[in-house]
């Protein structure tokens, strides 16, 4: 081979390594995407549930407590990073179901 084409072959290896790079983190991205969206399900699934146990318990209106409910757990998931959302209180919950109970109860 000659030197000619040695520096040819570098200099396409240097744009094709960063590409390579390149869609490497964008993996990174499309996993930690992935991640997210996981998690935001199964916390919109489990806060769902939990809430609608402890709202039928503490006598709210059965008809209405799966709505209010799926609310927040949408509300939370849409203003809250995953990591946030681990740390998620349910006193940091409540004001997002009482507007959700407001929303939902002036529909009717």
């Amino acid at each position: 081979m000659s030197f000619g084409s040695v520096a040819t072959l570098r200099r396409l290896a240097a744009p094709a390594a960063l590409l390579a790079a390149a869609a490497t983190l964008a993996g990174c991205d499309q996993a930690q995407k992935g991640f997210e969206d996981g998690f935001e399900k199964q916390f919109a699934e489990t806060f769902t549930r939990s809430c609608e146990a402890g709202a039928t318990r503490a006598g709210a209106p059965a008809d209405k407590v799966g709505e209010v409910c799926k609310c927040a757990a949408d509300e939370l998931a849409k203003t809250h990073s995953p990591s946030e959302l681990m740390q998620l209180s349910p006193e940091d919950a409540v004001p997002v179901m009482e507007a959700c109970a407001k929303k939902t109860l002036a529909g009717s």
